[in-house]
């Protein structure tokens, strides 16, 4: 049935990512009750295992189906004219890139207090390659996880920032999402807009809560705060800001990808779903190879 499905599905693709998802969404909830309920493979499992029926089933429509579903790689294979989300994405890049001079103080984020001011740049240039990630991955569940592991990175630095050698402040919303803002803005990644509407549409509704869910909509305010940005969203004088925006942006630094020295690994948790960030095995959906033959990357 999924073959027939993608094959049904690629001959005929709706044109919008509501529909898309919407028919998706509804075969998966149809074939994996009928899978829990009809199939010899399925007796005897347990509730965590059947649990894990959905996850395998989105993994592989979501990537047989990648070229047709996600708007760049729909664009790419000529499969229609330019979709509205890679027009997004184009739009935000630019507004990003021209605004390469908005720095620490313009978003009202000070480190001075803190005892090492290098390692607040270094976990700023783990958390920026962690988010550029994202275009590597082609699956709902793997982009989802980069964006939380990114997040995760934000929020424990915004605890550092907001803490003193007293006393540990958490970090609230007020002060993530700032951050969390400069991170997006440094980043500049590709496709920023339909990453986001691609995790949104296509991660199963029912694992789309807590953490995911938080750091997504604190993902999609950020890029609603930069499309909208002007001068009066910063700390900078207008004339200050209508000069250096006129001006091209200098050539792009790449992020650090181990740490100062290569003395000890990253110290944020990170979600354990994509291989290359954990040391230990993967914990894979226990489904049945002869069904979900498809790879995750």
């Amino acid at each position: 049935e999924l073959k027939t499905f993608v094959s049904k599905f690629a001959s005929k693709p709706p044109k919008t990512m509501t529909e898309q998802a919407a028919l998706i969404h509804n075969f998966m909830d149809t074939t994996s009750t009928k899978l829990v309920n009809t199939h010899p493979l399925w007796r005897g499992a347990s509730g965590e295992e059947k649990d894990e029926i959905p996850e395998g089933m989105e993994k592989y429509l979501t990537l047989s189906l990648f070229p047709l579903i996600f708007p760049p790689a729909a664009v790419a294979a000529g499969r229609g004219d330019k979709r509205h989300e890679t027009v997004l994405d184009e739009e935000l890049k630019a507004k990003m890139s021209s605004l390469w001079f908005i720095g620490f103080d313009h978003m009202d984020l000070h480190y001075d207090h803190v005892a090492s001011p290098d390692e607040i740049d270094r976990q700023i240039g783990l958390a920026i390659h962690e988010l550029l990630k994202i275009n590597d991955y082609k699956t709902p569940v793997d982009k989802a996880t980069i964006l939380v592991n990114c997040c995760r990175i934000v929020f424990n630095l915004c605890t550092a920032l907001n803490s003193t050698a007293k006393a540990e402040r958490k970090c609230g919303n007020d002060e993530f999402l700032p951050l969390l803002i400069y991170v997006v803005l440094k980043a500049n990644p590709h496709n920023i807009v339909s990453n986001a509407e691609f995790i949104s549409h296509f991660r199963n509704p029912l694992m789309m809560v807590g953490e995911t869910s938080f750091h997504l909509t604190n993902f999609m305010s950020a890029i609603s705060f930069l499309r909208s940005a002007d001068s009066r969203s910063f700390t900078i004088d207008h004339e200050t800001y209508a000069e250096l925006i006129k001006k091209p942006s200098p050539p792009a630094i790449s992020p650090p990808t181990q740490l100062i020295g290569g003395a000890t690994p990253i110290s944020f948790p990170l979600v354990t779903t994509i291989s290359r960030e954990i040391t230990h095995p993967i914990q894979t959906a226990s489904l049945p190879v002869d069904i979900f033959p498809v790879s995750t990357r």
